[in-house]
Parts: C-alpha cells; structure tokens; sequence
C-alpha cells in the first residue's frame, strides 16, 4: 500500500547558524514520501546556498522579506502536495521517528485534524524537562494514557491550549485539506502567537464533542 505524502515547510530568515542542521533531521526522518519546502523569507545571509546544495532533496522559494513567518508558511502551503503538513521552525531538532508517528496517529484516527508531539527546549548539550509535564491541565490525560497517545475532543484540546499552551509551530501534523480550508495563517498575528492563535482557530470550527486532536507523549523536537 502507498503511503500518503508528507509536506514539511520551513519558514527561514537568515537561518544559516541553524538551518544545515534542521534540514538534516528532516531528511534524516524514516519515513517516506517525503517533500521538504524552504521558503526563504528575504534572507541576506547564506540560507539560500545551503539549501541549493541538498540538491532535489529539498525545494527552494525566495520571497521578498514580509516580516513575520506566518506569510513565508502560507507560501509553503501553496505548494504543498502532501496529504498531511507540518511546519517546522528554521532552529529546530526533529527527533527520529516524529514523521512517521504522526501519520499512523492520523491513520489510525479519521477523525483527528491534527497530532501533537511533547518537546523538549535545548541550549547547546543542555536538555530542559519535556514540556508535557509542565502542562499541570493534561496531567490528568498523561497519567490515564499510560504512555500512550490518546484524543482529546475539540473543546477540550482549545480549552487547555489557550490555558497553558501545550504546544509550538513545530509539533503538530496536520490534514493538509483542513489547514486550506482555513486558509491558512493569519498574516495579521504577531509572531509569537501565530501557533497558538492558529491551533486554537482551525479548532474553533471543527464539532466540539468530537476527536479532533491527538496527543502523543513522545518527544519529537528539540527547540
């Protein structure tokens, strides 16, 4: 059986400090097929040249400087063929395995719009505490689960994201069809709040009593 698309954009400023190694957890990832966009947000840097020599592994797009990363992931979006999407920051780690986890997640669960990941923040060799367990609201659903990754109807994943933010730009796989259909970012949004913002507005229109998000305990990005 063929197994669905996977579109992964990355908005990037000049990110030359990081982006080398961003790219090469992307690629890095077993899971396949798999379409990697960068777009380039008006970098004056080197950005552009290393992202040219990965060749065909990965899609390059230049855009004029808009000042914020929401227009650079809707650019993204545009060319996006995958069924699903992730949009994965420019100084970012993806742990082994994050792609390929998240699918069987949206698989086995039809009527989920989007899977998010635990995460951890890193500083050099330095690793802080998963962020799931600062989140004292999903407590209650980590300890139940087990381990496991479990749904969350979708009042209840707004609700605790608004309350505590339990995720970033980076983690969640989303339905490529259901982000379109919202449109995508809002260019509006200042940049600190354009993930939770858009997380909790693509929920806002799905049924409130169904499963609409799921959650897995894993850590699948440094930041």
């Amino acid at each position: 059986m063929n197994k669905p698309l996977v579109t992964v954009i990355v908005a990037a400023y000049n990110a030359e400090d990081y982006l080398q190694e961003t790219l090469a957890t992307i690629i890095a990832q077993d899971y396949s097929p798999l379409e990697i966009i960068v777009v380039d947000d008006g970098s004056t840097d080197g950005t552009a040249e290393i992202v040219k020599s990965l060749g065909q592994r990965v899609h390059y797009r230049y855009q004029q400087n808009s000042g914020s990363c929401a227009a650079p992931r809707n650019h993204g979006l545009e060319l996006a063929k995958g069924e699903f999407v992730t949009f994965f920051d420019a100084d970012d780690r993806m742990l082994p395995g994050k792609i390929s986890r998240q699918v069987a997640e949206l698989e086995a669960n039809p009527d989920a719009v989007l899977c998010v990941g635990n995460y951890r923040n890193f500083t050099g060799e330095s690793r802080s505490a998963d962020h799931f367990s600062t989140c004292p609201a999903l407590g209650p659903y980590l300890e139940q689960s087990q381990g496991v990754s479990f749904l969350l109807a979708t009042k209840e994943c707004r609700d605790i994201l608004i309350q505590e933010n339990f995720t970033i730009a980076s983690s969640p796989l989303f339905r490529t069809s259901v982000v379109v259909s919202e449109g995508g970012f809002n260019t509006d949004s200042r940049p600190v709040k354009i993930s939770t913002s858009y997380t909790a507005q693509l929920l806002m229109d799905q049924p409130w009593s169904s499963p609409r998000c799921s959650l897995s305990d894993d850590c699948m990005i440094q930041t």
